[in-house]
């Protein structure tokens, strides 16, 4: 849970990643209700890197709010 607080973001863990550390303390049930649990979200989690894989660099705010710019077919265009 203290992972969940690095001053770093990158340093965070994902929901998946906290999920996946946790699941054992679950009810039964969180297996049977969950999306977590679901065919689809099991492919999905097969495709994501390991928890202790190195993380792409961030974005800064710039790049990411040049996304939505007109001249990239963003809300603007």
């Amino acid at each position: 849970m203290r992972r969940c607080w690095q001053q770093n973001p990158r340093l965070r863990p994902t929901f998946t990643h906290i999920l996946d550390s946790i699941q054992e303390e679950l009810r039964p049930s969180f297996r049977l209700l969950s999306f977590y649990h679901s065919p689809e979200c099991r492919g999905a989690r097969a495709s994501l890197p390991p928890a202790d894989a190195e993380p792409d660099s961030p974005r800064t705010p710039k790049e990411a709010s040049s996304d939505f710019s007109p001249q990239n077919g963003g809300p603007g265009h």
